[in-house]
């Protein structure tokens, strides 16, 4: 697919970046504990949170086809 402009570029790598991302081996590494694993686990959800609001802000730019 091209990129047909920099948001929709950027839809793209988001996207990619949430659907294809695993932070199970990170997880195990960092989450080595019950409280780190609550921090951890709290901290994926933020990330996840900002980057789902960045996927928004740039869906306008995403081709139909």
């Amino acid at each position: 697919m091209r990129a047909k402009s920099i948001g929709h570029a950027e839809h793209a790598i988001l996207t990619t970046l949430i659907e294809d991302i695993d932070l199970s081996g990170l997880r195990e590494h960092m989450a080595t504990d019950e409280h780190s694993a609550k921090r951890f686990d709290s901290a994926a959800k933020n990330v996840l949170k900002v980057l789902d609001r960045m996927i928004d802000t740039r869906v306008k730019h995403v081709p139909e086809d």
